[in-house]
């Protein structure tokens, strides 16, 4: 009989998942996507502040480098926002096959 509180101790429980709760399972599972979720968002705001640091180091009066940064950002964190989705549904799709 499993510990009382762990739902993951069946047969076809990866070994990875064996004696853990289901809140850590579902943390453990929910990793790649928080992932992708935070380069997402250090990518824009890395960006935007790198811009906005330069637009003061050169004393410009418009935020130009700042909004570039802005866009800059954004694209690069989508590409990784989206190589790390489809990196983890790979991996999914292995442990289910």
């Amino acid at each position: 009989m499993p510990p009382r509180g762990d739902a993951r101790a069946g047969p076809g429980v990866p070994d990875s998942e064996r004696g853990l709760s289901g809140t850590a399972v579902a943390y453990r599972r929910a990793e790649p996507y928080l992932a992708a979720s935070s380069t997402l968002m250090a990518s824009v705001g890395g960006f935007t502040a790198l811009g906005y640091g330069l637009d003061r180091w050169m004393g410009h009066t418009v935020q130009w480098f700042l909004v570039t940064g802005a866009v800059i950002g954004v694209a690069v964190g989508f590409v990784g926002f989206f190589r790390q989705l489809l990196r983890a549904d790979a991996a999914a799709k292995r442990l289910r096959a």
